[in-house]
Formats: C-alpha cells, sequence, structure tokens
C-alpha cells in the first residue's frame, strides 16, 4: 500500500468510526495491564529525568491521590527508587489530555467505537469538546492507523 491509499484507508476508517460513551469507571477495572504501581501520562514514552514540570507535577499529584506518597518529596524517593511505573497513555489505549495522568483508582471515560469494535479510555477532564475530538482520534486510530 502506497502513502495515497494509507491516507485514503485512514480517512476513510476516521469517517466510519461510532464512538459511543459507554460508562465511566475505574481505571484499573478497564484499562488494559493498568496496576496500582503504574501511572499512564500523555505524549510518548520518557523517563522522569527528562519529563516536564507539569507532568511531574501531574504524576506526583496522582501518587498523593492514590496514597502511593505522602508528600512531593516521598513521590519524587519512591520513583527515583524505581517503586513506581510510568508509561505511555497509548500503550495501553488510553488518552490523557494536555499533562494527563491516568492512576489505577481514577474514574475514566470508555468510548466504544461500535463500528469497528475497539475501545479507548480517558480522564474525566472538564474540556469536553476537546475529549470528545481526541477520543474519536484515539478510537480511529488505535485500529486503524496501528493496525
Amino acid at each position: 500500500m502506497n502513502i495515497d491509499q494509507a491516507n485514503i484507508t485512514a480517512v476513510n476508517r476516521l469517517m466510519e468510526a461510532r464512538p459511543i460513551l459507554k460508562s465511566v469507571t475505574t481505571a484499573r477495572d478497564v484499562i488494559p495491564d493498568m496496576k496500582d504501581n503504574l501511572l499512564l501520562h500523555a505524549g510518548p514514552p520518557i523517563e522522569w529525568e527528562r519529563m516536564s514540570g507539569p507532568l511531574r507535577g501531574a504524576l506526583i499529584g496522582a501518587m498523593l491521590f492514590e496514597g502511593l506518597a505522602k508528600s512531593e518529596a516521598d513521590a519524587t524517593s519512591m520513583v527515583e527508587r524505581g517503586e513506581v511505573e510510568f508509561d505511555s497513555c497509548h500503550h495501553h489505549g488510553a488518552v490523557g489530555p494536555m499533562a494527563g495522568v491516568i492512576s489505577a483508582t481514577m474514574k475514566v471515560y470508555v468510548v466504544e467505537n461500535v463500528e469497528h469494535g475497539n475501545k479507548s479510555f480517558s480522564n474525566l477532564n472538564e474540556a469536553m469538546a476537546k475529549f470528545y475530538a481526541m477520543v474519536r482520534i484515539a478510537t480511529m486510530c488505535s485500529r486503524s492507523c496501528i493496525g
């Protein structure tokens, strides 16, 4: 398949998709391979040392929310000892808007593309219009763009 054919296929999948909000539930219950010490983040995989301040802050906030750490210093120490794992939301069929982080007990939207049967997940956020656009793209790309 050449690039023009691939683009046509991608656009067709995008236009065919029918994302439907199915539920709001706990991340650990629906996100593949989610576990208590795993924090998912927006963007590509990245090491703690290279993360931006806002992303680090969001991850520390998630560790405090989950009760994994008692303070910012405690959270940083846990990261440095390797007690917390990080991964890209996209590796788990999820999206994280901006410095979006998903932790095990956070509530997430579950959106299913009823045309192709794939699902995507996103943390709850206040920017619903942007959320729907991101979920639509993620729902389609998780099946058609990746394979």
